[in-house]
């Protein structure tokens, strides 16, 4: 199984939900990163960790995916191409370390797909304090 923490449109009940995960994960639970979440105008969010403060968390959900070929299939979504130097992709994945919910216990080692600063400012990305994203 491979591990993905996930906080935008592919969290449960999010856009890409169903086609992308709904029958691909073998187990799930809520979850949190550190980091800085934007929303895009684009109508869904970015997680920034690089210069994050200590203080500063991502709420979302850790998937277990059951294959490779799911994950792959989320990076062409994500418009993530390992080849591509980070400013080139839409977003960049890399692993986190995976928390639950009050930051308290590490659960693992986890994937998620992080933006550019650089690309989330020309974006005009704006910074959720509260560390969660919401599509309405």
């Amino acid at each position: 199984m491979i591990p993905l923490f996930v906080y935008g449109s592919l969290q449960p009940g999010g856009q890409y939900w169903p086609d992308y995960c709904e029958q691909r994960v073998e187990q799930l639970c809520p979850a949190s990163v550190r980091g800085l979440l934007y929303d895009l105008p684009l109508g869904y969010p970015a997680l920034v960790a690089a210069g994050s403060p200590e203080s500063a968390w991502v709420q979302g959900y850790l998937l277990w995916l059951k294959s490779v070929t799911d994950l792959r299939n989320i990076d062409k979504l994500e418009g993530y191409q390992p080849e591509r130097s980070a400013i080139e992709n839409e977003y960049n994945r890399r692993q986190f370390d995976c928390y639950d919910v009050n930051h308290s216990q590490l659960i693992t080692r986890a994937w998620a797909y992080e933006m550019h600063l650089d690309r989330v400012s020309g974006l005009k990305g704006t910074l959720l304090t509260s560390g969660k994203w919401s599509p309405i």
